[in-house]
């Protein structure tokens, strides 16, 4: 019996691909299968319907949003020819997932695949917005439904559940 199943969602897995109807199983806090329809049972079943299934997000920080609140007009990305930045949603999960995993050398974190490491995030495209603000930083944004760090639901319904399995991890490092 695997520990944790989404069930239904909008897989987008990190590699640049369209999404897909999927059902991800987690076991021991590592993917053990991605299938159109698992039948293996779960101890606990995340209902994903209607929402977009990814890597938990990776911020490498390229300081991009530290431009528009210094310099409204964007100067510095402007003289760098940047006038747009508009991706799709794919190529966005991507960028924040496993791009930037291959970056820093970690390559069972970051993708939606057989035996990597279980940080996923469950979302809906059309409500999620950031909420934080200079004068509030610490509010949480919306649209996040289910987040899972280590194979372990850290965000339920939206509410924070007060687990902690994350860590530090350096280039290269592995967590055993």
């Amino acid at each position: 019996m695997d520990d944790l199943l989404i069930r239904g969602g909008q897989l987008i897995d990190s590699t640049g691909a369209p999404g897909r109807e999927a059902d991800v199983s987690i076991n021991a806090g590592r993917i053990v299968a991605i299938e159109p329809r698992a039948t293996s049972p779960a101890r606990r079943v995340i209902d994903a319907r209607g929402q977009v299934v990814a890597p938990g997000l990776i911020d490498i920080h390229t300081q991009s949003d530290f431009t528009l609140p210094i310099n409204q007009r964007a100067e510095s990305k402007i003289r760098q020819g940047v006038t747009l930045e508009v991706v799709t949603l794919p190529a966005a999960i991507h960028k924040t997932t496993g791009a930037s995993a291959a970056a820093l050398g970690l390559d069972d974190r970051g993708a939606l695949r057989n035996g990597c490491w279980a940080d996923v995030a469950v979302f809906d495209p059309a409500r999620i917005a950031d909420r934080a603000t200079y004068d509030d930083p610490h509010r949480y944004a919306v649209g996040v439904s289910t987040v899972v760090v280590n194979g372990e639901v850290v965000v339920d319904g939206g509410d924070h559940t007060g687990a902690l399995p994350g860590r530090v991890l350096r280039r290269g490092e592995r967590l055993t």
